[in-house]
């Protein structure tokens, strides 16, 4: 199967010549996290020790007298009669000397000799850490990208499995409004043709690397990789790969008893908010349903222009607020609801972290605050857009207080912080600060914690 059109996210190219495609993978996805900088030959070396490799190498002496002539210096007719443990010893003595070093090693090692004689599982592990897509928004959706399409070409993953694994509710949900709407219009010209909208055509319209962009990569990694991938090559367990979040959800939920009767629900209406302050779901629609609609259906514009009303009320509408989701503006909405009632430096930022599903939808929310307290600031400058949400969240206090005085002595609404504040704990690299005393700022007028 070809690789979905539009990727374009990595130049990495590695040839395997392993005989199935689940090696192949995980040959090219060894190969990568080592050549990207994701790992280093010296983590490779932590997770297989001299021992463990020498004694993986067993059925390929020939391989390991090479590392113990090439590397460390034996001549070959001694290398070759050394036992693993012996092997292991002179390996490490000469790391730890300075004789050789992990680069020397994992250069005689080839990525697919690494697939044929080393623990497949403690690979997949070494080159794709569990969580690795908490780190810069970025790298992990570059890093994920490279995971799904290489595996769609060595065709152990299709692209229904992609869409079944995060649902079409998930897609849904995730995705902008005028992305959607391309859906919309692309199924509506399908169908006038009588062609239906498969996942081939529905990544034409949405390239890959922007599903990846909106959508969670905590779904991607637990309900494809995992579950699809991985779990399947033996590489993980089956019992080890996390539910689907809806299924996580019925488990949990309280068990109540089911009515004799009950008349058939009426459709239900998007809850801007529901009593405890957070956002409330707006339409959920899957790929079928949009079909039969007209594109932003009049529920979630009707939920879009209330969390709109709200946030220009408090004056911190995002200026290129269009370009946001609508769930991104339900998360800002509810972080002002929720910081409206921390009174502390870590609670502040607590509440800023709950209001967001992932770091990704985080850090695109304060960059577009950031630009609205701050104009100064190009958000699109590189070094800002690709800061860690650290540093985002340490900018956006301190913003939020300058704007706060530059805007005159207003008292503080209902339920905001009136007393002293505690220093923002983190010092944020240039050129994100603008100097000024770095404390966690008093709310916007208007603020308050129940609506």
């Amino acid at each position: 199967m070809a690789k979905p059109s539009g990727s374009g996210v990595s130049s990495f190219e590695s040839k395997s010549s392993l005989k199935t495609g689940a090696e192949r993978f995980l040959s090219q996805v060894v190969a990568r996290s080592l050549e990207s900088g994701l790992r280093t030959n010296e983590d490779f070396l932590r997770a297989f020790p001299p021992l463990d490799l020498m004694r993986g190498l067993d059925s390929a002496p020939d391989l390991r007298g090479s590392i113990l002539t090439k590397a460390v210096g034996f001549h070959e007719r001694i290398a070759r009669k050394k036992t693993a443990q012996s092997a292991a010893e002179d390996l490490r003595i000469a790391l730890e000397e300075g004789v050789t070093t992990a680069s020397d090693i994992l250069s005689l090692i080839s990525a697919d000799d690494r697939v044929r004689y080393l623990d497949r599982a403690r690979l997949f592990a070494f080159a794709i850490e569990d969580g690795f897509f908490t780190s810069k928004p970025d790298t992990a959706i570059d890093a994920m990208v490279f995971l799904l399409e290489t595996a769609l070409g060595e065709q152990i993953l299709s692209l229904a499995d992609i869409s079944d694994g995060i649902s079409f509710d998930t897609i849904s949900n995730s995705l902008p409004s005028d992305e959607l709407q391309r859906i919309v219009l692309a199924a509506l010209g399908h169908g006038r043709r009588g062609e239906p909208l498969t996942e081939e055509r529905l990544l034409d319209v949405v390239p890959l690397p922007t599903l990846v962009r909106h959508i969670p990569l905590d779904a991607f990694w637990t309900q494809v990789v995992l579950a699809k991938v991985a779990a399947p090559a033996g590489w993980v367990t089956a019992a080890s790969v996390p539910p689907p979040a809806k299924e996580r959800a019925k488990s949990d939920a309280p068990k109540e008893a089911k009515p004799a009767s009950s008349p058939k629900p009426a459709p239900a209406k998007p809850q801007a908010r529901p009593a405890n302050g957070k956002p409330g779901p707006t339409s959920n629609p899957d790929v079928d349903s949009l079909l039969e609609v007209e594109p932003a259906g009049a529920e979630e514009d009707t939920a879009r222009r209330r969390v709109l009303d709200r946030l220009t009320a408090i004056n911190r509408l995002p200026p290129r607020h269009a370009d946001l989701s609508t769930q991104i503006l339900f998360s800002i909405d509810s972080m002002y609801a929720d910081l409206s009632a921390a009174p502390s430096d870590d609670e502040r930022e607590e509440a800023i972290r709950d209001a967001f599903p992932n770091e990704q939808h985080m850090a695109t929310a304060l960059l577009a605050l950031i630009e609205l307290l701050e104009p100064t600031i190009d958000v699109k400058d590189p070094e800002i857009a690709k800061a860690d949400v650290d540093s985002l969240i340490n900018v956006f206090l301190i913003e939020e207080r300058d704007h706060r005085e530059r805007s005159g002595s207003q008292r503080p609404a209902s339920g905001a912080p009136t007393g002293p504040i505690p220093p923002a704990r983190r010092t944020v690299p240039p050129p994100l600060p603008r100097g000024g005393n770095p404390m966690p700022p008093p709310l916007p007028p208007g603020v308050e914690k129940s609506r």
